[in-house]
């Protein structure tokens, strides 16, 4: 597994991993341009979309339909670490 990480600019930061370029940038009040989501934001994403994967995965195989489907993601802080 190979990946690049490259800094176009700005608060941007940039993953090439294969044959995709991952754009994140921080927002406006971070002093970034708010022009894609943060990486942390993509983490979230990522954990999100992996269990939407498995669920779709069990639904399919079950025939369970899946119209209209929808996961929620709720991430709560901790007031006294800062920690999700």
């Amino acid at each position: 597994m190979d990946m690049e990480v490259v800094f176009p600019g700005g608060k941007k930061v940039n993953a090439l991993y294969k044959g995709f370029i991952i754009e994140t940038d921080q927002p406006e009040h971070d002093g970034g341009g708010g022009s894609a989501p943060s990486p942390f934001d993509l983490f979230l994403a990522s954990i999100g979309t992996c269990v939407g994967f498995y669920v779709l995965s069990f639904c399919q195989e079950r025939r369970i339909p899946t119209a209209g489907l929808k996961l929620n993601l709720q991430a709560e802080r901790n007031q006294e670490t800062g920690l999700i």
